[in-house]
């Protein structure tokens, strides 16, 4: 099946008797990055068609309840199997949101999205490990994305094989998660660099999520399941 993602941001306005471009500020709501709090799960809200237009505005301030885009996305509403980001120029905060359900997601001051742990659900995973082991896992991985736009790591089984998985996100406003696997017997993977290696005794072995038509891994909508 292949997976849509639209877009739609404030970006330029015109006057109706002269049309000057009008410029935004600059966003000034970037988490500072001793501030970022990484949690389990996003804060999801239920959509409907009341609801869509001020859940938006909650996360996105600058949006204006009345306006052309505002209307058209109400009327539209829900669209299942694409994945809808609402922004503005001057907020780093992107509303989003697939089907009834939607999140506000934030991005650090460095300009990288902050990604709750569930984001990582549903990627390259690896298997046999208690839920609350690889949650802290992934925190980490969120982490380290917020700060600097990827993470390397290396998930060690129980026959001393490891999956090295790099995950990254584009310094863009974007909200996509990217990731990629190798995997390399014991003694191949033990002097590479990566930003955590992470191992347990339960860990027997891996899962591997492809998206869209085409060979490139990704997540366009950062809960645990696409819906």
């Amino acid at each position: 099946m292949r997976i849509l993602t639209i877009l739609l941001s404030a970006a330029l306005t015109y006057g109706c008797a002269s049309p000057q471009r009008q410029y935004f500020a600059p966003p000034s709501d970037y988490v500072k990055l001793d501030q970022i709090q990484i949690k389990p799960k996003f804060d999801t809200v239920l959509l409907t068609k009341e609801n869509l237009a001020t859940e938006q505005q909650k996360c996105v301030p600058f949006l204006q309840l009345n306006s052309d885009s505002t209307r058209n996305s109400v009327s539209k509403f829900p669209r299942h199997n694409v994945t809808i980001a609402v922004g503005h120029q001057s907020s780093s905060k992107k509303f989003i949101y697939r089907g009834t359900t939607g999140l506000c997601l934030e991005y650090s001051e460095n300009k990288y999205p902050i990604y709750a742990a569930e984001t990582f659900i549903a990627t390259d995973n690896p298997t046999g490990i208690p839920p609350d082991v690889t949650n802290n896992w992934y925190m980490k991985i969120a982490m380290q994305i917020a700060h600097k736009g990827q993470a390397k790591v290396a998930y060690i089984t129980n026959k001393g094989t490891a999956f090295l998985v790099s995950y990254w996100s584009d310094q863009t406003g974007g909200f996509t998660l990217y990731y990629a696997t190798e995997f390399k017997k014991a003694g191949e993977w033990e002097n590479v660099t990566v930003d955590y290696k992470f191992s347990n005794s339960a860990l027997n072995g891996f899962a591997e999520t492809r998206r869209g038509n085409g060979n490139d891994k990704f997540k366009g909508f950062p809960l645990a399941t696409d819906q």
